[in-house]
């Protein structure tokens, strides 16, 4: 996941940003002075929060990420719900869905490719998810 790696990014250059400054902290001239670094710890602290917020925007969207997440069996069941309702859906609803979940189709000799929308797989699947509860409370009237 691309999420995960941007945060370990982050974290690897958030690391390298402190072991920096700490090595600066511990410098010393060669008379065994503190060397003038405070332009350089001013830069680092900078650098220091900027990564902390980015590591905490990537976290965010992990979490938005997998809140969002949905399983296999939750898939199954988005698609089969259709199925017994696709002819009864207008052309325009049909259309809708397709256009939903199906980024590219490639035809070749040897077959056809098709490319589905994750994205727009997980709004059918949260779709099926809000209307559920309608739904079953409309058969139990």
């Amino acid at each position: 996941m691309r999420a995960e790696r941007r945060s370990v990014d982050a974290e690897l250059a958030l690391q390298a940003l402190k072991e920096e400054a700490a090595r600066l902290v511990a410098a010393r001239s060669d008379d065994g002075a503190p060397l003038p670094i405070d332009r350089r710890l001013g830069e680092l602290r900078g650098l220091i929060e900027e990564q902390e917020q980015t590591l905490e925007r990537v976290t965010a969207q992990m979490r938005q990420a997998e809140q969002a997440a949905f399983t296999e069996q939750e898939v199954i069941e988005a698609l089969s719900s259709l199925d017994p309702v696709w002819e009864e859906l207008f052309p325009d609803e049909q259309s809708r869905i397709l256009r939903l979940l199906v980024e590219r189709v490639d035809i070749q000799p040897e077959g056809a490719e098709v490319r589905i929308r994750a994205d727009g797989l997980r709004s059918l699947v949260a779709e099926v998810r809000d209307s559920a509860p309608v739904r079953s409370r409309e058969v139990t009237r």
